[in-house]
C-alpha cells in the first residue's frame, strides 16, 4: 500500500487557494512564514470536530504519539487538527509533509534521522523538533486534487503493518469526505442566501408588489 503511485493532480497556487476556500478552510492561510522561522501557534481554521476524533484514531491506530490533519498550499504548512500538540503552522519548506507533499501518496519513515530526505530537517534535527517515526498520506478529492495531508508521528523509530498504512488511507479518505460534507453544506447555505435574496428583491419590486396586491 505504500509507495504506491497515486492520480494526484496538480492545482496552480491561486487556484488551490480558492479551492482551500471553497472548502472552508480559506481562515487557515495566514501570511507566509519565512523559511528557518520558528512554527508559530495555528490561526483558526474552521475546520470541522469530527476531524478531531479522526486524528486521534489515526495516531491510535499507528501506536504514535503525535498526529495531524494538515492544509499545504505552495509556500505555508498549516495544522487544522492535531493529537498530542497543538496546532502549528510554519514554512512548507520547513515542514515534513511539504517535502514528499508532490509525491502524491503514502509515505513510512521508521527512522527520519537515517532518512537523507529528512535528517536535516528542523523538525528532526532538533532546532523545532525531534521527529524519528513519520508517516504521511495525502488528502484527495474526487477529483484527485491534494488538500493536504493525514499524517502521524513519533520521537522514537517505528514502522507500519500494511494494515496500519492501509487503515491511515481509510482514514484520509475519511476526513476529505467530512470536508466534501462541509463543502456541500457551505454550497446549499450560498444557494439558499441566494434564492431569499432574489425573491425579496422581486417581492420589493413593482411588480412583485402589484401580484402582492392583486392577490389580496
Amino acid at each position: 500500500m505504500t509507495d504506491q503511485a497515486s492520480g494526484q493532480r496538480a492545482v496552480r497556487g491561486s487556484d488551490h487557494a480558492e479551492l482551500l476556500s471553497q472548502y472552508g478552510l480559506g481562515m487557515a492561510l495566514g501570511e507566509a512564514s519565512p523559511v528557518g522561522s520558528m512554527p508559530r501557534p495555528a490561526a483558526p481554521a474552521n475546520a470541522p470536530a469530527a476531524l478531531q476524533n479522526l486524528v486521534a484514531l489515526a495516531v491510535q491506530l499507528c501506536n504514535a504519539q503525535y498526529g495531524a490533519i494538515n492544509v499545504i498550499t505552495e509556500d505555508e504548512f498549516h495544522q487544522i487538527a492535531a493529537k498530542g500538540l497543538e496546532p502549528l503552522m510554519c514554512a512548507r519548506e520547513d515542514s515534513l509533509c511539504g517535502q514528499v507533499f508532490k509525491y502524491g501518496r503514502t509515505v513510512v519513515v521508521a527512522d527520519c534521522t537515517e532518512d537523507p530526505r529528512f535528517r536535516a530537517n528542523p523538525f528532526v534535527d532538533g532546532r523545532f523538533g525531534a521527529v524519528r517515526f513519520y508517516a504521511t498520506t495525502p488528502l484527495l478529492t474526487k477529483d484527485g486534487v491534494p488538500l493536504g495531508t493525514l499524517c502521524i508521528f513519533d520521537e522514537k523509530p517505528g514502522n507500519l503493518t500494511d494494515q496500519q498504512a492501509a487503515g491511515l488511507e481509510t482514514l484520509a479518505a475519511q476526513v476529505v469526505d467530512v470536508l466534501d460534507l462541509q463543502l456541500r453544506t457551505r454550497q446549499l447555505d450560498a444557494t439558499v442566501s441566494s434564492c431569499s435574496a432574489a425573491t425579496n428583491c422581486w417581492a420589493n419590486s413593482p411588480a412583485g408588489s402589484a401580484m402582492t396586491c392583486g392577490g389580496r
